[in-house]
C-alpha cells in the first residue's frame, strides 16, 4: 500500500474548538470524499473523544503543537472541546491514500 499523500481537493484547514463539545463538521469541517486519513495539531489543550461526550477533565488529551493522526471513520464521530477557558484553534491535514 503507497504512502497516504496530502488530498489536493481538500486544502489545509482550521476550526476552533470551544467550550462545548463537538464534532468537526459541527465545528464547520467539510470531509471530502477522497479523505481517509488526518492530522491534526490544536494550537492549545483540547480534548477529544471518539465515544461519548469529553469534559476539560475527560477525554484523550491532545497536547498543544504536536501533531495526530486519526482514520476517517475514527474522526467523523470525535467530539472536541478546549481545556481552557479560550478557545483554542484545530488545524486539520487531509491524506488520500
Amino acid at each position: 500500500m503507497p504512502d497516504a499523500r496530502p488530498n489536493p481537493n481538500q486544502p489545509h484547514a482550521s476550526v476552533t474548538v470551544g467550550d462545548e463539545a463537538k464534532t468537526l463538521a459541527q465545528l464547520g469541517y467539510v470531509f471530502e470524499a477522497l479523505s481517509q486519513e488526518f492530522t491534526l495539531q490544536p494550537l492549545g489543550a483540547v480534548r477529544a473523544k471518539s465515544v461519548g461526550t469529553p469534559t476539560p477533565e475527560s477525554g484523550l488529551l491532545l497536547r498543544p503543537l504536536e501533531f495526530y493522526k486519526f482514520g476517517r471513520v475514527e474522526l467523523l464521530e470525535m467530539q472536541f472541546i478546549s481545556i481552557d477557558e479560550d478557545d483554542v484553534e484545530l488545524e486539520i491535514a487531509a491524506f488520500i491514500q
